[in-house]
């Protein structure tokens, strides 16, 4: 069993098989309007095949945000879910979306001279103006569950 997530109003139930790789918080406007918040904070797919609906698949939608950035959400309560980049085969998860612990922080800060003028950052870890450099999101380490526990509670 590998990384459990859900919406808000448990419509939308999936599973994340596989290597998830810590990410990190994107300040950007889009961010900012699309999670309510100072920033988004996500997790990238090592393989977007590796995510699978096990429920409510007929209330995901997909949204637009600009020429390469699907935004995925339940349609029933507006739960951000997923960040797709499909010209890349870019497949992240917004952290928050996820049931089950993954054992990650965010490695960086992306779009840092966009971020809300009331949001300090107060942590070390490295900003980027924009998109880190492919040589920074290789430096990356994955989550890989190694023991499928039988004994979690059932989520209702």
């Amino acid at each position: 069993m590998g990384l459990r997530g859900s919406c808000l109003c448990d419509a939308v139930k999936f599973e994340v098989e596989g290597a998830i790789y810590p990410l990190g918080n994107c300040h950007c406007r889009m961010c900012q309007k699309w999670h309510g918040a100072a920033f988004g904070t996500y997790w990238q797919l090592d393989d977007p095949e590796n995510l699978k609906f096990n429920s409510g698949e007929e209330h995901v939608e997909r949204y637009r945000s600009s020429d390469r950035v699907n935004r995925i959400f339940c349609r029933k309560c507006g739960s951000s879910l997923l960040f797709e980049v499909p010209e890349r085969n870019w497949l992240q998860v917004a952290a928050a979306a996820l049931d089950d612990e993954p054992g990650l922080t965010p490695a960086f800060h992306i779009f840092v001279p966009d971020k809300a003028p009331w949001c300090q950052i107060s942590d070390e870890l490295q900003c980027f103006e924009e998109w880190p450099s492919e040589a920074a999101l290789s430096a990356r380490i994955p989550y890989t569950p190694a023991v499928t526990n039988t004994q979690r509670p059932k989520i209702e």
